[in-house]
């Protein structure tokens, strides 16, 4: 899973939220799917984003991110695929590792 411009799905400079199969995410499903896989709860990634827990409570009921919330679970995202490099199977259903 990783969070980029680089899809055709983003525009104007927002960051998409894209599945290992290459399915581009709703927000919610993709906040859900990046805590999941970061086995980060909601106060971490408030902290981390610089919002508040309610904010990240609604980005998982449906509201939209912010760019700057994408941006950062951007560079989450691709610090865990740095440090777990050699993950041995993964399942498309859930988009996780195991």
């Amino acid at each position: 899973m990783k969070c980029t411009l680089h899809h055709p799905e983003s525009r104007y400079g927002r960051p998409v939220f894209v599945s290992q199969m290459g399915r581009v995410l709703a927000d919610d499903e993709g906040v859900d799917s990046a805590m999941r896989l970061l086995k980060m709860k909601s106060a971490d990634i408030a902290r981390e984003c610089g919002v508040s827990r309610r904010t990240v409570h609604g980005w998982r009921r449906g509201r939209a991110v912010s760019v700057g919330g994408l941006n950062v679970f951007g560079l989450l995202l691709t610090r865990w695929r740095y440090q777990n490099p050699a993950k041995k199977s993964y399942d498309p259903v859930t988009d996780e590792y195991y």
